[in-house]
């Protein structure tokens, strides 16, 4: 029973006639033979707005995977809305079966092969050659294909372009060694010959830097040769009687050296990377001369190759759905040896350290990759058959010497997935302030050490740089 104004009562029986309705609704899925799901939504979304009550109560969402549209509400109106997409998903006259689609972070040389070997055929099933090419300059496909093949590829285009995650690999590189050596020995020379041409007798031991015997020639020449260490020599060097001489060495050596490198390094997934911190340095591989031939008749020459010379870490991540990453890496450490001139070698020698392995770590986890502990001991003596073996004067006819060479070498690996833009922003932010605070530090001292202060280039802060994008 409704009483009230007459225009009010009618307004009454319209609404009432609105809610008074048998709720039946149901869905049902509409696949596309020709337009786009993303596209068509759009346009009835705006259809719906405008149109007023005739296609209100009925919800739907595109299905871009199977390139569909989901309905969702009562019958009549759902009637009303087929009518709408099958009226809008008709093919147009002089429709152009081809497609331009711009990548964003894949490249488009790499993935149109692969696109293509997704196709079954070369022909679809409405006799349209499919093609596909890539245009490097702009990243992005040209697509020859129906409606339904080119729906199917822009799905799958969808799906592999996206943002792929980074890798910021960082190595630690420890290398400590200790070496000691102890020497102590006693050469004698007795030259009588009158003349000075030649030794009578003495005692020479090639170990221990110079003997005596070159000792006491570069003496008479006026040049005489000092050791490392304590050297006392006594005698007496005559050129016309009987020379003498004496020789005591006595040597300690400790040296101590902490080697810490951590090159680091940031590529993307299943991306190959790799840094060197070195030097090119020339080895001699071969040479030719003129010997035997005429005089200017040919120019010799030497032929010359290079090889890197430094800290090199080469490296291909690969990520897992459980952060989980597989590592192949080549890590190599080398230098230039000093013992080159020393060792007998024609040419230059390298120290090198090398580590070539595939190993699984987590994201932000420290793993050791391996190492090398070395223990080398040398004892070398010298001496005099019978005198050198005396208890007390043995010592005057003998000498000693004793190396240990401690070396600990050990290499680490800290791997951290970079998955999304403000996560590089952070790590790059880190690693520029540090090094932004490692040169005010260093303008800092300059300025304390020299009152006019040195102009030391710093690095703008980050923030500015930011801004200045």
């Amino acid at each position: 029973m409704i009483s009230d104004h007459s225009y009010n009562v009618e307004r009454i029986k319209a609404l009432i006639r609105r809610v008074d309705v048998v709720t039946g609704a149901e869905a049902e899925l509409i696949k596309l033979d020709n337009a786009s799901a993303e596209e068509l939504a759009g346009a009835l979304t705006a259809l719906q707005s405008s149109v007023g009550n005739s296609l209100q109560g009925v919800d739907f969402i595109a299905d871009v995977r199977t390139n569909s549209i989901l309905l969702s509400g009562e019958q009549s109106g759902r009637v009303r809305m087929r009518g709408v997409i099958a009226h809008l998903d008709m093919p147009t006259d002089g429709q152009s079966n081809t497609h331009v689609v711009y990548l964003k972070y894949a490249t488009a040389e790499e993935l149109a092969p692969l696109l293509a070997g997704t196709l079954e055929s070369s022909a679809d099933q409405g006799g349209v050659q499919t093609s596909i090419q890539a245009d490097p300059h702009t990243n992005s496909l040209v697509i020859s294909a129906a409606r339904p093949v080119f729906n199917t590829l822009r799905e799958t285009i969808r799906k592999l372009d996206v943002r792929r995650s980074q890798v910021l690999v960082e190595a630690i590189i420890a290398d400590v060694s200790h070496d000691t050596a102890d020497e102590l020995g006693v050469q004698w020379l007795i030259d009588g010959s009158g003349d000075g041409s030649g030794p009578v007798a003495g005692t020479v031991f090639s170990s221990g830097g110079s003997n005596i015997a070159d000792v006491a020639q570069s003496a008479l020449g006026g040049d005489p040769i000092v050791s490392r260490g304590l050297s006392l020599a006594v005698g007496n060097l005559n050129r016309n009687g009987t020379s003498f001489a004496g020789l005591l060495r006595a040597l300690t050596a400790d040296v101590s050296t902490n080697i810490l490198s951590t090159p680091s390094i940031m590529t993307l997934d299943n991306q190959e990377a790799e840094i060197l911190v070195g030097q090119s340095v020339p080895f001699v591989t071969g040479q030719f001369t003129n010997t035997g031939a005429a005089a200017g008749s040919v120019n010799p020459f030497q032929t010359i190759e290079r090889e890197d010379v430094g800290v090199s870490l080469k490296v291909t991540p690969q990520i897992s759905e459980s952060n989980t990453i597989k590592l192949d890496l080549h890590q190599e450490v080398s230098s230039i040896s000093a013992d080159s001139s020393t060792a007998g070698a024609s040419d230059l020698v390298t120290d090198k350290r090398s580590i070539r392995t595939s190993v699984l770590v987590e994201s932000n986890e420290t793993l050791v990759l391996g190492g090398l502990i070395d223990n080398q001991t040398v004892t070398v003596e010298e001496k005099v058959p019978v005198l050198g073996s005396l208890p007390l004067v043995g010592s005057l006819f003998r000498f000693q010497s004793n190396e240990r060479d401690k070396r600990k070498l050990m290499v680490f690996l800290k791997p951290e997935i970079v998955r999304t833009a403000a996560d590089a922003t952070l790590v790059t932010g880190g690693k520029y302030r540090s090094m932004r605070a490692a040169q005010l530090a260093q303008r800092l001292m300059a300025e304390e050490k020299f009152s006019s202060g040195l102009p030391v280039e710093i690095l703008p802060k980050l923030d500015a740089e930011i801004d200045q994008r």
